[in-house]
């Protein structure tokens, strides 16, 4: 039996998916060092599926997948996924039940800088079709701060410091890629003392998008279309952004970001104060900083004002017509009486 779960739990937006891309491309390299990533609860890279289990827990799955984890042969098990850190108390409680034969579990969780994961996080978003513009998000998002996981970072802490016995390994995402420039490559060398890596682990997965990019995808996306998708797919919607890019410079805009707002800096002090009481210690530590985490106090984030639709009305009627193009050529069905789809 395996005698070491080791839980990545992400969170999101900081280099969750390399690590996994990284640790599924390695996967015989680590069983040489008595690790294995086991694609069980699997999905795309990480262990997702396992962890949308958690919210059915009468699901029989889960225990044929906890199973499975126990009859490894190596030494130690990767668990990863980033959707592990939006998990409630009693979906992480249950999981430990499952997984409490292993001698020893370990989280691990790497700490983004609040300013520096607004954007990419917005972003991200936007990937999955919300249609909110920065300004309103970054307006909900500080306003309300602790409604999401990611901002809540305390709150991730509590839970999972609670449920796993204090082994939480904490990291500052921000400072290790400053150092290394690549979390996959420590999470494979640092963490799991594989050194060195067969494989280059620089590998471009979920990228961000550019503004011009951030801004379309949202514009289709307010149409209820999948805005991403078009852009991948959609030869004129790529024509498009090459041409917002020619203007993007025109309405470009900045909104400054600082641990000296309240908001910021009350988020900061709530994650201090919640390492403090499980006694964490986030690695790389910061001597003489013991009232900050982040070294960086300050962060700019550049955007395209959605004015833009408004004063280049030629573009925002290409993206009108891309919008109807698209809904026209999908598949209608018109169902009869009788229920029978034609």
């Amino acid at each position: 039996m395996s005698k070491r779960l080791l839980i990545h739990i992400g969170p999101h937006k900081t280099g969750s998916t390399a690590i996994q891309h990284a640790l599924l491309e390695n996967s015989e390299q680590l069983k040489d060092h008595g690790v294995v990533y086991p694609q069980v609860g699997f999905r795309y890279y990480g262990h997702h599926q396992l962890v949308s289990l958690l919210a059915r827990p009468d699901n029989g799955s889960l225990s044929e997948i906890a199973d499975q984890l126990r009859e490894m042969d190596e030494e130690t098990v990767v668990l990863s996924s980033e959707n592990f850190s939006s998990c409630s108390l009693a979906e992480l409680q249950h999981l430990a039940e499952l997984l409490s034969s292993f001698s020893r579990i370990e989280v691990v969780v790497y700490l983004r800088s609040f300013l520096e994961l607004l954007y990419p996080w917005w972003q991200e978003l936007v990937k999955h079709r919300i249609a909110d513009d920065l300004g309103g998000f970054l307006v909900n998002s500080l306003t309300r701060p602790f409604q999401t996981h990611l901002l809540d970072a305390a709150g991730m802490i509590e839970k999972f410091a609670a449920t796993f016995d204090g082994n939480v390994s904490v990291y500052l995402y921000d400072a290790v890629m400053r150092q290394s420039g690549d979390a996959a490559r420590h999470f494979m060398c640092e963490i799991l003392g594989i050194e060195p890596c067969s494989k280059d682990l620089r590998v471009a997965v979920n990228k961000s998008l550019d503004p011009a990019s951030a801004e379309l995808v949202r514009c289709l996306n307010s149409s209820g279309e999948y805005g991403i998708t078009v852009l991948e797919r959609n030869a004129d919607a790529q024509a498009l952004c090459a041409d917002i890019r020619s203007v993007a410079e025109s309405y470009k805009r900045r909104i400054a970001l600082s641990y000296e707002q309240y908001v910021p800096r009350q988020m900061e002090l709530n994650l201090i104060r919640s390492l403090q009481k499980h006694r964490l210690t986030p690695r790389p530590e910061r001597a003489g900083h013991s009232t900050e985490i982040f070294e960086r106090r300050h962060h700019d984030i550049f955007y395209l004002d959605p004015s833009l639709w408004l004063m280049e009305p030629e573009l925002a009627a290409r993206a009108r017509t891309i919008i109807e193009d698209v809904k026209c050529s999908r598949p209608r069905y018109v169902q009869n009486l009788s229920g029978r789809t034609q």
